[in-house]
């Protein structure tokens, strides 16, 4: 963790260093009308990812109402921002969750899963707008092959999650020597064990990972245009286009687990995105998109956690759980 923070500062301090990072521009990105418009999208896109979560926990039986589940959603992010790491706010999120309910595992599962269906969704988003590109709009990339081998890196990631996933969820891979061992034999096997029953069982809920594949695509795009308002705040050379192929990317490597939620490395990487477009201006957009999920978290913060400390014994008394 701190090896990351660390990390991230480097590459925050040669991209300033070297004018790649223009701290005079981002204030005067952060007070455009068009900056409000990102704010705003980026919650709506928060909101649709909480129904994802909703759909999640419902197929286990856990019907909780949709205000308390956009309410931990908002709590992860708020921790997001405060605990370096990628998955801190979902540590946090999952304990509110589980702290008195009766079914821990099949709820930690839904997180899980969750997590994995946003990463699934943003590769495909990723490798389409990448092959959209090369299939109708080449003009609009100044650096052709470098696409070409981010497509092929892509392609390879999104196999390599398909492979796994159906391999885990295999009777085969369940009889597994190293597998049963892991859940009959190894230290704490009788929690390895219920988490991996939980997780299996959503190999017979086929539906419910398609629906969460959808909400979860149809999130994006409030946070493709969350990107654009940002760069329509400084730059009129990228039109609306440009921003369906390179949010999506964007996104994705800001996942990469190098700096602290992205911070820094996203940075570097999305300004070596924007170039292939021809533009400079990726380094700062995607800072202001940092300072958005910062602000929007620490808003949280105080709303969800500070401001009503009593929200959270509502998850406890396990509303609607109808089954095993």
């Amino acid at each position: 963790m701190l090896i990351r923070f660390i990390v991230g500062v480097v590459f925050l301090y040669f991209l300033i260093n070297y004018s790649l990072l223009d701290l005079n521009q981002i204030k005067l990105m952060l007070i455009s009308k068009w900056t409000l418009l990102g704010f705003l999208f980026i919650i709506v896109s928060f909101f649709i990812f909480s129904i994802r979560w909703k759909v999640f926990l419902y197929s286990v039986g856990l019907n909780l109402r949709f205000s308390e589940i956009a309410r931990l959603t908002f709590i992860g992010i708020a921790f997001n921002t405060i605990i370096p790491g990628g998955v801190g706010g979902d540590i946090v999120k999952t304990y509110y969750l589980t702290r008195d309910i009766r079914y821990k595992f099949k709820a930690i599962s839904t997180v899980i899963l969750n997590r994995i269906v946003g990463l699934f969704s943003a590769l495909i988003l990723s490798f389409g707008a990448i092959c959209g590109v090369l299939i109708f709009g080449k003009v609009i990339i100044v650096e052709f092959r470098n696409l070409q081998i981010l497509g092929l890196f892509i392609f390879i990631l999104l196999t390599l999650l398909i492979i796994g996933f159906i391999v885990t969820m295999s009777d085969r891979f369940r009889q597994n020597g190293i597998v049963q061992w892991a859940t009959k034999k190894a230290p704490g096997h009788v929690i390895i064990k219920k988490l991996y029953d939980a997780l299996y069982e959503f190999k017979h809920k086929k539906y419910t990972l398609f629906l969460t594949t959808i909400i979860s695509i149809i999130g994006q795009f409030p946070l493709i245009l969350s990107f654009y308002f940002f760069g329509k705040s400084f730059e009129n050379i990228l039109t609306f286009p440009h921003y369906l192929f390179l949010a999506p990317i964007a996104f994705l490597l800001n996942a990469i687990p190098l700096g602290p939620g992205g911070l820094g490395t996203g940075e570097a990487f999305v300004y070596a995105l924007f170039k292939l477009c021809g533009s400079m201006n990726g380094a700062n957009i995607n800072a202001v998109f940092h300072i958005a999920i910062i602000i929007i978290g620490i808003f949280c913060y105080f709303l969800f956690v500070i401001g009503d400390k009593g929200t959270v014994n509502t998850y406890n008394k396990g509303y609607g759980i109808e089954k095993e």
